[in-house]
């Protein structure tokens, strides 16, 4: 809890929980320009420091193509997000507790084929809306954005975006790239 990752992410906590749009800030997408910059571990330690602050919190798992939220969290993956969207489970029974108190977690369950088509159904908004409705904060892990277009739907839904990128691997015209597709 002392160490310098660990103020780093309560540094993006408190920057997003006290920003100019503050309190409208509630339900947030992670997403990074390419794969292995971090962006789950990002989305997962967010998710913990909002959590540890005081507030309801859920972490969602958006990547469905490469879904790392239950391997991070050692939560079950049997049912999730993706098994309530074609509403062959409930949200409350895919919703799961983790060790950290007031942080929850809804897997990706069973991969589904679609994943651009699943995320683009009215159902997620839905899905987001009841989130919202039941928890402070929705921290939502999604693909690498040049990777796939799966974020870019996302991210029309969301009050806010993080980009993740790892500067030593990146040019500032990927950055600029990465910031023009969330903007299209």
């Amino acid at each position: 809890p002392r160490s310098r990752p660990a103020e780093a992410f309560r540094a993006i906590r408190t920057a997003v929980c006290f920003s100019a749009m503050g309190s409208e800030h509630r339900v947030l997408s992670v997403t990074s320009p390419a794969a292995g910059d971090g962006k789950s571990t990002l989305a997962l330690n967010l998710a913990a420091s909002l959590a540890q602050s005081g507030k309801r919190t859920i972490l969602v798992e958006s990547d469905l193509r490469r879904p790392k939220v239950h391997k991070l969290t050692g939560a079950d993956n049997k049912i999730g997000m993706t098994d309530v969207l074609r509403g062959t489970v409930d949200l409350d029974a895919a919703i799961q507790t983790s060790q950290c108190s007031d942080l929850s977690v809804l897997t990706c369950g069973s991969r589904p084929k679609d994943p651009a088509e699943l995320l683009a159904r009215p159902e997620y908004e839905k899905l987001l809306e009841d989130l919202r409705s039941r928890f402070d904060y929705v921290v939502i892990d999604t693909p690498p954005i040049l990777a796939v277009t799966d974020p870019a739907g996302v991210a029309a839904r969301v009050d806010g975006v993080i980009v993740c990128m790892r500067l030593s691997r990146h040019t500032r015209d990927l950055g600029r790239r990465t910031v023009d597709s969330l903007r299209e």
